[in-house]
């Protein structure tokens, strides 16, 4: 089995809304939860409650590594294994390395270590730092710090594919007037050649400016695989 560590915050997390596209049932697809691989089933990453009467609550829906999963599994015909680690509102001051979000997610991804390959990071983060000019224009050697030091601890090389920031963010009552200095962040990370970018172009929020609605997920994970395929080529 592939491994896939979930790491970020809410558009990671997913906030799509369950009832808004089909589910994805792929008998090759399985999540880690309580220390065991089960099917995969929506939502993955379940930090928030599960609420479905209200549209632009914050709750556990639709992320992008649902279709990333399944676009895996057709593709090579491997079983695919999602560890969520992702959690909503966080920065990058909350993956810090030795932090709770840190050591949650390496010692999750040993544990899968244990019955699977670990194989690549999903990554979405940044809404957080789209505040602060201090923030964004550090986001590359913060992040590179944190990831040098996880996969160093980890021993593997993995691979990581970011995403954009949603571009809906201009159009954010409330402004975050540095979402573009983190996506511009983003694409300065993804020259390294063991990182690659999942573009946001076109991709709808759900109404609030924040998040991406689920039928942007489902298309944001599609994205997501086609950015590893070309990791995975490179190596």
């Amino acid at each position: 089995m592939k491994v896939f560590l979930m790491m970020g915050q809410s558009n990671m997390a997913g906030r799509g809304s369950l009832s808004e596209v089909e589910p994805i049932h792929d008998r090759r697809c399985y999540m880690l939860r309580n220390g065991r691989w089960q099917r995969m089933c929506e939502p993955i990453n379940v930090d928030r409650p599960i609420i479905l009467d209200n549209p632009l609550a914050t709750f556990s829906g639709v992320n992008p590594a649902a279709s990333f999963a399944a676009a895996y599994a057709e593709a090579y015909n491997e079983e695919i294994g999602l560890v969520p680690c992702a959690d909503g509102g966080t920065s990058l001051e909350d993956w810090k390395i030795d932090g709770q979000l840190f050591l949650h997610a390496y010692y999750q991804a040993k544990l899968a270590m244990n019955v699977g390959e670990l194989t690549g990071i999903l990554w979405h983060q940044g809404e957080a730092e789209s505040s602060s000019a201090e923030l964004s224009s550090t986001y590359v050697p913060r992040f590179t710090a944190i990831m040098d030091e996880f996969r160093s601890r980890l021993g593997v090389k993995l691979p990581i594919v970011v995403g954009e920031l949603g571009y809906f963010l201009a159009d954010r009552p409330k402004p975050m007037p540095y979402w573009q200095d983190v996506n511009k962040a983003l694409h300065e990370l993804a020259q390294r050649p063991d990182i690659a970018i999942a573009s946001a172009e076109g991709l709808a929020d759900r109404g609030d400016a924040l998040h991406f609605n689920a039928a942007a997920q489902r298309e944001f994970g599609k994205r997501y695989f086609a950015a590893y395929q070309t990791l995975k080529g490179n190596n």
